[in-house]
Parts: C-alpha cells; structure tokens; sequence
C-alpha cells in the first residue's frame, strides 16, 4: 500500500471510487472540492492509499483552513455536515490517518477536525478525540408519499394545509437571479440573529459546480412576487439534503417554511430518493430541532473528531465567551461594516 496525495479536479479515480463506496456522499465528492477550493483559494489537500494495481483503497479529503484564533486546521472537510475518511478495510483507513497525523506531530498543522460517523473505525486506536456535540435528523421515505404525511404530526398538517390555502407559490429553479433573491434573504435571516452573512460568491460557486451539474436544486416560495422563503438541496444517491434555509420573518403566518419542504420531500419521492436530511443542528437550537422532529425524522449525534485534542471554534458551545463576544460584536456593526467582516473572516471559517 502506497500513500499518496491526490486531485480530485483531474483524477477520476476519486469519484470512481465516491460513487462506488456505500458511505459515499456528496461532501466526498469532487464538486464540492471546487467550491472548497473557490472558497479557500488553495487546491484539495486529499490523502488516499492505493495497491499495486493503482486502484484507490482508502481516502481522507482534506482542506487546509487558514487560522484565525487556534492555527492552521486541516478539516475533513469544511463547511460540510459530515465527510468521515473511506476506505475498503478498516486497516487502510488506519494507517492513511496515521501518515496525516504526522503532519501534525511534525507541527506542519495545529491541528485535525474530521466531521461525521466513524463506521466502527477504531478511533483511540488513532488518538482521536470524539466531541458528540451536533445532531442531524434524517427521515426515511420508505413508506408511500400518502404514508409520510399520513404520519405528519397534527400541527405540521395544520400548518401545510394552512400554507397551502395561501397564495404562496413554489418553484424549483436554477436562475441566477432568483439565486441572489435568495441570498439575499438569507443575509437578511442571518443579520437578524447576529450571524455574519455567507458572500454571495460562495452561493454562486455552489450554484456553478453543484446544482448546474445535477447535483442540487434551489426551491423558492413567492408571495405576491417576493421571495419569503427557500432552500438549497443536494442530492446524491439516494439521499437530499437540505444544506441551507432561510424565510422572512414579516410573512410567517402564511408557513412558507412547511411548503418549502414539503415541496422538497414531493420531489424527492418524485425521483425515488430513499433519505431526506434535515442536516446539521445545533443542540442549543430548540426550536429548529423541535421543527425538525416534526417531519417523521430519526435523531442521531453527529460526533466531530480532533487530534491531538478538541479545539476550535466548531467545538465551542453557543454559551461560550466567543459565541457572546461573536453575537455582541454583529448587534452593533452597522450594515456595510457586517458584510466587510464577513469578508475578512470567510477564509477562516467553516
């Protein structure tokens, strides 16, 4: 077994190898690498393993983060909900890991963060510090349409069938105008609860290399011609994913949020999707997690990893002294000065 570094962007055994594992998932796949690498402004820094026959036999896609506070941090990956390494035998994947955590030993890096489940990997064996902080909600789309909503709890059903008396219309589109309608929205969502606004050029890197190439749809809901809520979408395999979210608070009572998804899940019964995920969560968020229960879903930690110790700003709790200091500075930024900040801080996030 060799250890080798390896692009994604010009090497097809990478996706060969994606599309051909069952834990597979889009986060793994070579389009996100280009946003990553739109993001970032640095190449793919993935690691795998190959035989004699130079077939892939282990891999561990990392993006190198620049630091802000803790150092540089190689992240498996960033911005992502869970990209846990892959390989054909647990072994593999052991000793592929060992050869990146000796970049760290050697303090080329600060430190690791891996995202997601471990698939029975032995992780003390590779000194790995487990941080089970987050949770996704995942709802199985087994049974028939009928079925799934027949299941709905009694006020999602109210809610739909009240959203549903409205005027509100969906669609499903991938406009670049109807792109930046929804960006826009979620900036205004994200300046509402003192969060930093993602840049548009990550929303349109996104819209280029994921959803133009079949990997994702951008679903709107319009109100009398104005965008007052809408999703983002992966699909791959049999799973979409909901990666992001955002509504205007002024229009409520109309449920523009409930008919989102449950346009959504239609179309994802449409095409025989088997998973719908309602991604990651933070446990602190009551209220988005008591949404997301209501939409027949099973609850599960999604673990991060560290080594050679937990740190860095995804494994801080939203109590903490920098989530406070982060939220007090964002309430008094005015406008411009929110989006330059955001700028400044984008590479350094995720």
């Amino acid at each position: 077994m060799t250890i080798i570094t390896i692009n994604p962007l010009n090497d097809k055994r990478w996706d060969d190898y994606i599309l051909h594992h069952s834990q597979g998932t889009i986060f793994h796949h070579s389009c996100w690498a280009r946003v990553l690498e739109d993001r970032y402004g640095t190449p793919p820094r993935y690691y795998a393993s190959e035989n004699s026959q130079g077939e892939l036999n282990a891999i561990a896609p990392f993006f190198l983060v620049p630091g802000a506070f803790w150092g540089h941090r190689l992240v498996c990956l960033p911005c992502s909900e869970y990209c846990f390494p892959l390989a054909n035998d647990p072994s593999d994947l052991e000793k592929l890991l060992l050869s990146v955590e000796a970049e760290v030993n050697a303090k080329k890096i600060s430190f690791l963060e891996i995202r997601g489940i471990s698939h029975n990997l032995p992780v003390d064996r590779l000194s790995l510090k487990a941080h089970p902080y987050y949770l996704n909600h995942v709802a199985s789309l087994q049974d028939s349409l009928q079925d799934f909503k027949a299941r709905l709890s009694r006020d999602t059903r109210y809610h739909l069938n009240r959203g549903e008396r409205s005027q509100v219309s969906l669609k499903i589109t991938q406009n670049e105008y109807d792109l930046k309608r929804f960006h826009r929205l979620t900036s205004d969502l994200r300046r509402r609860i003192n969060l930093l606004p993602w840049p548009y050029r990550f929303f349109h890197s996104i819209f280029r290399h994921v959803l133009l190439t079949g990997y994702g749809f951008l679903l709107l809901a319009e109100y009398k011609g104005e965008v007052i809520s809408g999703g983002i979408f992966f699909e791959f395999k049999d799973t979409i994913l909901n990666k992001f979210n955002a509504s205007d608070a002024r229009f409520i009572q109309l449920r523009p949020n409930y008919l989102v998804m449950w346009k959504a899940i239609e179309y994802a019964y449409q095409k025989s999707y088997r998973n719908f995920d309602f991604g990651l969560t933070n446990p602190e968020n009551s209220g988005l997690i008591n949404f997301k229960k209501h939409w027949n879903t099973a609850e599960s930690v999604l673990p991060y990893y560290y080594y050679p110790e937990i740190r860095g700003v995804s494994s801080l709790p939203q109590t903490s002294l920098f989530y406070k200091t982060h939220t007090r500075l964002n309430q008094l930024l005015p406008g411009f000065a929110h989006h330059l900040a955001a700028e400044i801080f984008y590479k350094r996030l995720g």
